[in-house]
């Protein structure tokens, strides 16, 4: 079995008067094991003068990296817990997240974290079905879709906790929602391309670098076009549950949710003729 927290009680290692009891593997393989090295960096770390900063009752070191060394209080409140915060607070998206918001976006980094999965790609979907035929391709799909879900409900939370009582995001939340969503947008757009691939024998087309027909997530807290600059539209209503991208021809900033009946009318039609697409790809290649 596996280790994941490792006893250095023996280092006799304190932090504001308080002793580190353990720290994660992880965080120990970044020091290739060495303890005495680990110790060194967390009093540097973390000395009265040391680069760091409070994050709820947490402990962050604060460098240039794209990880951070996290000191976390034992349940017992009189001691600490290393580990790594998978961020830096110099480093994109976060540099510019005020002090007093950190909690926030640190508990959606970790979140995310818990959620970390490979982007799918066509090979992953042939592996599978070499395995255990189309069930083990619809499981795996099935999977990566639902951790997209997660992802969303993540992203949703975060923008929910960040609304300003005036109803909007403030600009640098607009700049990290944009980078965000277009990561998780990403993440969707490969898992759609690799099921093309498979059911049309090795190619998806062309992989888009723009959308000209727009791409907007709705958030209970607003929408994001990610084809505008950054920026957090908010509606009268929020939308339930998890949705995926909605296509849609651009608009001016700030216009509310909505649209005419016709937009209705050409969405359905899309969506139809994708469906018997889709139908027709599978008809063909299990008929193979």
């Amino acid at each position: 079995m596996t280790i994941s927290v490792i006893d250095i009680s023996h280092l006799s290692l304190v932090v504001h008067q308080r002793p580190v009891v353990s720290a994660s593997a992880e965080l120990v393989r970044c020091w290739s094991g060495d303890l005495e090295d680990l110790k060194e960096c967390i009093l540097e770390h973390f000395a009265p003068d040391g680069n760091y900063c409070e994050v709820g009752n947490d402990l962050h070191s604060v460098t240039i990296g794209s990880a951070e060394t996290r000191l976390s209080p034992v349940p017992d409140d009189a001691s600490w817990h290393a580990d790594l915060f998978h961020a830096g607070w110099h480093d994109f998206p976060y540099e510019n997240v005020p002090l007093d918001c950190r909690h926030q976006v640190a508990a959606y980094v970790d979140r995310k974290h818990e959620l970390r999965e490979g982007c799918v790609q066509e090979q992953d979907l042939l592996e599978a079905a070499g395995e255990g035929g189309a069930p083990a391709v619809e499981h795996l799909v099935r999977h990566h879709r639902d951790i997209l879900d997660q992802q969303y409900a993540a992203l949703d939370a975060l923008f929910s906790d960040l609304v300003t009582p005036a109803g909007g995001l403030p600009a640098w939340a607009q700049e990290l929602a944009h980078a965000e969503v277009q990561e998780h947008h990403m993440r969707r757009e490969w898992l759609g391309s690799a099921v093309i691939a498979y059911l049309c024998g090795g190619s998806a087309g062309h992989r888009p670098d723009t959308i000209f027909g727009g791409v907007r997530y709705d958030f209970s807290a607003g929408s994001v076009d990610l084809t505008q600059p950054p920026q957090v539209k908010c509606g009268d209503q929020a939308p339930q549950g998890g949705r995926p991208p909605q296509t849609h021809r651009p608009r001016p900033p700030m216009r509310r949710r909505g649209c005419s009946s016709s937009a209705l009318a050409r969405c359905a039609s899309a969506v139809k003729a994708l469906v018997v697409t889709i139908t027709t790809w599978s008809q063909r290649w299990y008929a193979r």
